[in-house]
């Protein structure tokens, strides 16, 4: 196999693993997992409210609490009826940005869930007692823009030496720039432990551990679809008659005048 058939294909194999794993099947998975071992928060009152009592203990106040996703943002897809977000601040188009204490809930969100959420608002509450994942959270959670980071891991598959080399500075580079939201993913679970613990609550350690290893599989998934392109473009750029052409072409446009 020639390396212009050999690029073309790892590069399509890592943009179709990219593409396939977007559709989140891992983490719908482990959203019934976690919705049947810890129980589904909506159905379950008594002990939603334990967790939240347990909260307290570390935060001020509760959250306005809804069921179905935020007023603006309903929950549309089956995986994100398993799911749910914290907001500490909000856009208004009249206003900008405000500030906000809102938990939003699937309809088949865990009770885990839920104290996964509040150990993200206990963070955003306490930064001296949470400096670093505080400054994760607030700060470094959205990593660099995609519009710098793509591009960056395509130049890195189209670059490397080889494939392995640029899976390696690829992945590197995406988890560095998402080192905010591995850190405070990672608090906001060990909080979630805790209020299961003060809750007098069972938890199976296995879920968060599940939970934080599907951010790390989704970060690499990520990057998997620029690295792919840039390892086929090589592939293709590499080969002596797509070489030929475009050094005839660039050839051809020098010599115009105008």
């Amino acid at each position: 196999m020639n390396n212009t058939i050999r690029n073309v294909a790892i590069g399509a194999g890592l943009f179709g693993a990219g593409i396939a794993g977007s559709q989140a099947v891992h983490d719908k998975k482990f959203g019934e997992r976690a919705s049947r071992e810890t129980g589904v928060a909506a159905n379950d009152p008594e002990g939603s409210e334990k967790i939240i009592k347990a909260h307290e203990k570390y935060a001020k106040g509760r959250p306005e609490i809804s069921v179905g996703g935020f007023s603006d943002q309903p929950f549309t897809r089956d995986v994100d009826q398993l799911f749910g977000s914290y907001s500490s601040k909000a856009y208004i188009p009249s206003k900008g940005i405000v500030p906000n204490d809102e938990l939003a809930l699937g309809n088949k969100a865990s009770k885990f869930l839920l104290a996964h959420e509040l150990g993200h608002r206990e963070i955003s509450q306490n930064p001296k007692d949470n400096p670093i994942s505080h400054a994760a959270q607030e700060k470094f959670y959205q990593g660099v823009s995609p519009l710098i980071k793509v591009p960056a891991l395509a130049a890195i598959g189209l670059v490397a030496p080889n494939t392995r080399r640029a899976l390696a500075l690829g992945l590197t580079t995406q988890f560095a720039s998402q080192a905010g939201e591995l850190i405070a993913e990672n608090a906001a679970n060990r909080k979630a432990e805790k209020y299961f613990k003060d809750a007098g609550e069972p938890l199976d350690k296995s879920i968060p551990r599940t939970q934080f290893g599907n951010y790390v599989i989704n970060n690499a998934l990520e990057a998997a679809v620029p690295i792919g392109v840039g390892v086929a473009v090589k592939g293709i750029v590499q080969n002596p008659h797509v070489r030929d052409f475009l050094k005839r072409r660039v050839k051809d446009i020098s010599s115009i005048r105008i």
